[in-house]
């Protein structure tokens, strides 16, 4: 096998744990944003106890994560 080339088994469950991963992460944004909008502070951390994840962070990682999600749909957007 030519080192060039990926298995196919193996690209698809790349695929799948990047969408995956894309999907938990707006997921959180999403949980996060919800938390600031109805003003619920157990839902504005991830982990009980620590600080609160701030709105323009929460925001990101909505962001960042359909931008991931978007990319592995669309290769042809990275060039």
């Amino acid at each position: 096998m030519d080192s060039n080339t990926l298995n196919p088994q193996v690209l698809k469950r790349s695929n799948l744990i990047v969408n995956g991963v894309a999907l938990v992460v707006i997921g959180v944004g999403c949980f996060v944003l919800l938390g600031w909008i109805f003003d619920v502070d157990a839902m504005k951390t991830i982990i009980p106890d620590l600080a609160s994840m701030k709105v323009n962070t929460a925001i990101s990682f909505a962001l960042r994560g359909f931008g991931l999600f978007f990319v592995r749909q669309n290769p042809a957007l990275v060039q």
